[in-house]
C-alpha cells in the first residue's frame, strides 16, 4: 500500500524530488494509522499533508513566476484542483466520514491524481527550469533559485482555499 517515488516520478530537479518524497512519506504515514484514535491522527496527518502540499505548490509557483514560465497559469490551476480535492477529503473527515475511507480516498487519489501531476506537469516544469537556468547562464544557480524561494515561502503564508472562500 506504500506509495514510492519510483524512477518514473523523478523529475531530475533535486529540490522538487525532495519535496515530492516528503509529501509521499506523509501520505504513507497517514495510510498506516490504525488505532482507536485513528480519527484524530488521520485529521492531523491530512492537515499536515495539505500544509506541505500548499508549501510545495507555492514554491513551484514562485519559481515559475520568477523565471517567467509561459504555462504557469495552467500549472497553478492543476495545483488548485489538487488542493480542492484534499480539502474535500478534510471536510468529509470533519463531517464524520470513517477515517479508513479517508485514508483509502487519499491513497487512491494520490495514485490517480498526484502521481500523474508529478509525472506530467512537474516533470515538464523541471525540464523547463533546467533549460531556463542553462539559458540564463552560469551566474544563475538552480539551487540558489530554490533557496530564494524557500526564504520567500518563510515570509509569505499562502492562504488555504477554504480561508479564501470564507473571506468572500
Amino acid at each position: 500500500m506504500f506509495i514510492v517515488l519510483s524512477d518514473d516520478l523523478i523529475t531530475g530537479n533535486a529540490e522538487i524530488d525532495r519535496q515530492h518524497q516528503h509529501l509521499l512519506d506523509t501520505a504513507n504515514a497517514i495510510a498506516i494509522t490504525q488505532d482507536p484514535d485513528a480519527r484524530a491522527k488521520v485529521t492531523v496527518g491530512l492537515r499536515l499533508f495539505i500544509g506541505h502540499a500548499e508549501q510545495h505548490f507555492g514554491a513551484e509557483e514562485q519559481v515559475m513566476e520568477m523565471l517567467g514560465c509561459p504555462w504557469a497559469a495552467h500549472h497553478i490551476q492543476a495545483h488548485q484542483r489538487l488542493l480542492e480535492w484534499l480539502e474535500q477529503l478534510e471536510a468529509a473527515l470533519e463531517q464524520g466520514k470513517d477515517p479508513a475511507a479517508i485514508q483509502l480516498g487519499l491513497h487512491h487519489g494520490i495514485q490517480r491524481r498526484y502521481l500523474r501531476h508529478i509525472r506530467q506537469a512537474d516533470g515538464r516544469l523541471a525540464r523547463w527550469l533546467h533549460k531556463r537556468v542553462v539559458r540564463l547562464g552560469t551566474a544563475v544557480d538552480e539551487q540558489m533559485i530554490w533557496a530564494q524561494t524557500a526564504r520567500i515561502q518563510g515570509r509569505l503564508s499562502r492562504p488555504r482555499l477554504g480561508d479564501q472562500r470564507a473571506a468572500k
